[in-house]
């Protein structure tokens, strides 16, 4: 997609397509079970129609709170620079009241209409049931579990970095566990970091998490500081 090769000056990593891992894999493994991967299906149709498939944890308006808010304007501008998107929310049921109400939330935040047309709601919860996407298409995480489960998602894509838009340093939110390392392990990703805040961003590079060990990944690291209202 246009937006993304301008964030990474066009370096994305191509690589051969590889099958997805099975959804059972990680199903009972303590720790693991927040990342459980999608039940993705490449499709040949829509290898011409490449998507950001953002990954959100929920569509219910009860998880809706500052962080899926900043992750939902990204999502809502990117199609608005004429990128197709595609919400995926991956750990709870959509609402059995259907779609609108969820647009109508994303009408508020951006001030103005989204384009419905670009944004496509995908509820992915019963892993169950296989999602289709493009061999093209870039995988935007919204917290560490997403970034690990899109990490899962970029075996059947060409693209193997990841948008990864991190809004706290995570792996402290949780005690000395699997949950912990998992967290850390994502900043060693392949991945166009989006940072809430330099203030993070600096905090980052002085624990020197994963790549933001190194000077050069730091240093392109883009950053940007949220409106207070």
């Amino acid at each position: 997609p246009s937006v993304i090769q301008q964030m990474d000056s066009g370096n994305l990593l191509i690589g051969k397509p590889q099958p997805s891992i099975g959804t059972d894999f990680i199903s009972d493994v303590n720790g693991f079970h927040l990342s459980k991967p999608l039940n993705l299906v490449a499709s040949d149709k829509l290898a011409i129609f490449p998507h950001i498939n953002v990954l959100i944890p929920s569509f219910q308006m009860k998880h809706m709170s500052g962080g899926p808010n900043t992750a939902l304007l990204f999502a809502a501008m990117l199609a608005e620079r004429g990128e197709r998107v595609r919400l995926i929310a991956c750990d709870a049921p959509a609402e059995d009241h259907g779609y609108d109400r969820f647009y109508s939330h994303m009408d508020n935040l951006l001030e103005r209409p989204v384009l419905r047309d670009r944004i496509e709601l995908v509820d992915a919860f019963d892993r169950s049931q296989p999602i289709s996407i493009g061999a093209g298409d870039l995988f935007f995480a919204t917290a560490w579990w997403t970034a690990q489960i899109a990490k899962y998602a970029t075996n059947i894509t060409t693209h193997k970095e990841i948008i990864y838009l991190i809004q706290d340093f995570e792996p402290i939110l949780h005690e000395g566990s699997t949950f912990q390392a998992r967290a850390m392990e994502t900043y060693d990703f392949p991945h166009i970091p989006l940072i809430n805040t330099r203030l993070l961003l600096d905090h980052l590079v002085r624990e020197s998490a994963g790549r933001y060990a190194i000077q050069k990944f730091a240093r392109n690291a883009l950053s940007f500081e949220p409106a207070l209202d």
